[in-house]
């Protein structure tokens, strides 16, 4: 599976798992991953970021590309809506770890805003919505952690 660069794509993959987390009583989590890399190289550290991003989630979860520097990982099927914190904890210590690009140790400063259903948001729209402020949160306060949206 490759990364999707489509908004809508997780726009509609989010309110799908919204109405099968409805249907189920299980949750959705939503993850805003904003990136801050400059200099040579920034593009490809974000793409390297991406993969791990992609390598470290479930087949049944979904990353998107959602702005030049922000990654959007829609999390399906989650026991309780808490579970998306644990998730982006442990997604930050491994986005955090240092990359190797062109012989070189690069390493990206990273802010993550979580987002559930239903503690967040019951629309795909607003949950995306709640992540990103989470994130911009998180990025305010210098970013290197993980910030609840309805804290």
């Amino acid at each position: 599976m490759s990364l999707s660069t489509s908004a809508e794509i997780a726009l509609g993959h989010i309110q799908r798992s919204v109405s099968l987390a409805t249907r189920d009583e299980r949750s959705v989590g939503v993850l805003s991953v904003g990136v801050e890399a400059t200099g040579a190289g920034a593009a490809q550290l974000f793409r390297e970021l991406a993969d791990r991003a992609h390598r470290s989630t479930r087949t049944s979860d979904l990353e998107v590309v959602y702005a030049r520097d922000e990654l959007l990982i829609v999390l399906t099927a989650m026991a309780h809506a808490g579970d998306a914190a644990i998730v982006a904890v442990r997604l930050l210590l491994d986005l955090s770890r240092p990359y190797e690009l062109e012989g070189q140790q690069r390493t990206a400063k990273v802010s993550i805003g979580v987002a559930s259903f239903p503690t967040d948001g019951v629309t795909a729209q607003t949950l995306v919505d709640s992540a990103r402020a989470a994130m911009g949160r998180a990025r305010s306060a210098g970013g290197g952690y993980a910030v609840a949206a309805s804290t």
